[in-house]
């Protein structure tokens, strides 16, 4: 039964977008994404006009249980980086969304990372520790073509 629900949940949840291209040119950072949670784990990048509206973001990976990945970004572009958990738990599924908004510089290693306290946390670093970014609002109607999910929040 959880796998019959869990198909269409993964094609509601990541299953339609298109796969993120990696710059072949120009500077770069990298990008380490770490969720610290099981079940799956959907990693998107926004980039140019989605910034604005998150709604066609590229998915970079869909990780299981632990799995990492990391990803080539563009340097000096304002984008965001996207992680969506989903666990089965009964009949249904829990999820847990972080987007953060950040200008990434040339030659730097970032890391995403994401996890739950009781809530989604979730942080974005560098080798001298967090960095300055913007943390975007994420909720149940980020799978609509709604946008109110994608605006910038106040820490």
């Amino acid at each position: 039964m959880k796998k019959k629900l869990m198909l269409p949940m993964i094609a509601l949840f990541g299953g339609c977008a298109a796969p993120y291209q990696p710059p072949s040119s120009g500077d770069t950072s990298n990008v380490s994404f770490v969720p610290m949670l099981p079940g799956t784990v959907f990693v998107f990048i926004h980039q140019g006009d989605d910034v604005k509206t998150c709604t066609n973001g590229k998915q970079v990976a869909r990780l299981k249980n632990g799995e990492k990945t990391s990803a080539l970004l563009p340097a000096g572009e304002k984008i965001v980086l996207h992680m969506r958990q989903m666990q089965m738990v009964g009949l249904g599924a829990m999820t847990c969304d972080a987007a953060a908004e950040f200008v990434p510089e040339s030659g730097r290693n970032y890391v995403f990372t994401l996890g739950r306290n009781g809530q989604c946390i979730y942080s974005v670093r560098d080798d001298k520790g967090p960095i300055r970014m913007t943390k975007r609002e994420v909720t149940p109607s980020a799978i609509s073509n709604d946008t109110s999910w994608c605006k910038p929040v106040a820490d």
